[in-house]
């Protein structure tokens, strides 16, 4: 059954929000003449939209991949999944996704990327999303954070298992449907949905979440995720100034080149990404 068609967000002039118009043309512009091969931005208060705009060929209205930002709803599902009694952050990955003699890595370890995996080892991780726990890690669980994509298809796996649905459809009631986020796919490895990238989504679906997660899960007036869950995702759990972790899959198919990243400032990094109260961009 297709999903509802989704009423768009309310649109409001930026300088009705004490935004200058000006401030945001000129982010428009230095995306652009900066090189950064910007696809879409929108920038929105609450759940107002002040500026939209997006470079050729790609558009407001079509869904294009978004990449990481996958992440985000894979762990909202393992959040879900929790706040229904159906698992627990702590339990074991392995004995969920029935992995026999698998290492002491989990939930929790996998949403903060703490599986104690190097990035060495994450590099030879294939489409298998159960290989990450039929190998030892080479820091103890818990103790070291590498920016790991696998982990979150590992979760995505897991979703499946525990709720015998794919990601996308276990969350269309949940959170899709209450956003108002149409029709979308995400990409399949391994038999299934990858959950660290693969979600096709407009640059709104992106603010309508970040919307919905800078209000403490709530979208519409109502309670759209579990509030509990949304204050894990927003705080830090490791840190990450010293990055260890494989190039993300983003930055080799836009500019081919080695790169390295922090979260939250070289702060620390969260399960998953979110947008603090008061404004969000996408």
């Amino acid at each position: 059954m297709s999903a509802p068609v989704p009423q768009p967000l309310a649109r409001r002039a930026p300088q009705e929000v004490g935004i200058s118009p000006d401030a945001l043309e000129t982010l428009a512009r230095r995306l652009q003449d900066d090189g950064l091969d910007p696809h879409a931005l929108l920038v929105a208060r609450g759940e107002e939209v002040v500026y939209e705009t997006a470079w050729a060929p790609y558009r407001l209205d079509r869904p294009a991949l978004v990449y990481s930002a996958s992440k985000t709803f894979t762990s909202l599902a393992i959040g879900y999944l929790a706040d229904e009694g159906r698992l627990s952050l702590d339990d074991a990955a392995g004995d969920l996704l029935a992995v026999p003699d698998a290492p002491a890595i989990s939930v929790r370890h996998l949403l903060t990327m703490n599986s104690g995996h190097s990035a060495e080892q994450i590099e030879r991780f294939g489409e298998d999303p159960l290989e990450l726990l039929r190998v030892a890690p080479a820091h103890t669980p818990g103790t070291h954070f590498a920016y790991n994509s696998p982990a979150t298809h590992a979760l995505s796996a897991i979703v499946t298992a525990v709720s015998g649905e794919p990601l996308t459809r276990y969350l269309r009631p949940r959170l899709l449907d209450p956003l108002g986020i149409g029709d979308r796919w995400m990409s399949s490895y391994g038999g299934i949905e990858h959950g660290a990238s693969g979600y096709h989504l407009t640059v709104e679906d992106l603010a309508r979440t970040a919307a919905m997660l800078g209000a403490g899960g709530v979208f519409g007036g109502v309670q759209v995720a579990p509030a509990w869950y949304v204050e894990e995702l927003s705080r830090p759990w490791s840190v990450t100034a010293e990055f260890d972790g494989p190039v993300s899959e983003e930055t080799r198919s836009t500019t081919g080149r080695s790169a390295t990243a922090t979260s939250a400032g070289g702060r620390g990094t969260g399960s998953g990404w979110t947008a603090r109260p008061g404004s969000s961009a996408s």
